[in-house]
């Protein structure tokens, strides 16, 4: 006799308050000549360098995300009334980011050296899990429960009974989640960081497909 199975997908959610912030940051400079604005660009960066310094940041704690460079024109009309590409120099763009462990008044003292450092850099605030696997833990267990209930029900409703797991089916890639992000610029002021913010839970969901022999 062929084996009776019953299969069934189990959602999963669970959510974990943020416990680390990453802090990316943005610098342009622009200058008519390449290395002018290659030296701007570096100036810029021993600048926000120095500024965390001051709070205890390390120069190996500010990453580059990218660094680029690019050539700058504007569209103008020229004598005839036609327009003309004229070069006005070059852009250079450089995004980094940094971070550490959640705590409430270090990222005041950020908030305050970032907004008044002579670099200006735009940059933003992402709250986010230092450690995804906790959340993959307890989402992987709500997905489990979720199935294993929704098999008893139906099970019951059709007058059978559940027998030994026959397969658990999961993709192993990584789970997805939003961190939590506040866009901040060089007016931000300690005011701001002086502000009780809460961060709402990092949340996301999974799914597990699980394979049960009936008896």
């Amino acid at each position: 006799m062929k084996q009776r199975t019953i299969t069934v997908k189990g959602t999963g959610q669970a959510s974990l308050p943020p416990d680390y912030i990453e802090i990316p940051l943005y610098l342009e400079s622009r200058d008519e000549q390449y290395d002018q604005a290659i030296e701007l660009a570096s100036q810029k960066l021993e600048e926000l360098q120095h500024c965390l310094e001051e709070i205890g940041f390390k120069k190996e704690d500010l990453k580059t995300s990218s660094f680029t460079v690019d050539t700058d024109y504007e569209q103008v009309k020229d004598e005839e009334g036609n327009y003309v590409r004229v070069f006005r120099g070059y852009i250079v763009r450089h995004r980094l980011t940094f971070g550490f462990d959640f705590n409430h008044e270090k990222l005041g003292d950020v908030i305050q050296v970032i907004s008044n450092c002579p670099a200006h850099p735009e940059f933003s605030i992402q709250y986010q899990l230092k450690n995804e696997s906790a959340l993959k833990s307890l989402i992987l267990q709500d997905a489990v429960k979720q199935a294993t209930e929704q098999a008893n029900v139906l099970a019951q409703a059709a007058g059978v009974t559940l027998g030994p797991i026959q397969v658990i089916d999961y993709d192993w890639s990584t789970i997805s989640y939003q961190p939590r992000e506040l866009l901040l610029s060089e007016s931000a002021n300690y005011s701001m960081a002086m502000m009780d913010l809460q961060p709402q839970d990092i949340s996301a969901t999974d799914y597990v497909t699980i394979v049960w022999e009936l008896i």
